[in-house]
């Protein structure tokens, strides 16, 4: 029960706050995303994520994709590009 009560709070804990984008590299990303199978939702990265013991800045990214199916790492990539641009 502890350990699934951790991985939720985890996962509910607002780690955006400290987050420093600039220093974010998508090499970070797609290694902490190592051995996920793909498509997957928003949920099942951040728990691979967490998983791979991904820092907060990672995290905070992956909360931040919108909700639905990513069908491959290309499509976070996509999103992390786009973040960029605007």
């Amino acid at each position: 029960m502890t350990m699934v009560m951790e991985r939720r709070h985890a996962l509910e804990t607002k780690c955006h706050e400290k987050a420093d984008y600039s220093r974010l590299e998508m090499r970070e990303i797609e290694k902490s995303l190592r051995g996920m199978n793909y498509p997957a939702t928003q949920t099942e990265l951040i728990r691979k994520a967490l998983m791979n013991h991904a820092d907060n800045d990672v995290l905070a990214f992956l909360k931040m994709l919108p909700k639905g199916n990513f069908r491959e790492f290309d499509d976070i990539e996509y999103f992390g590009w786009s973040l960029l641009v605007v």
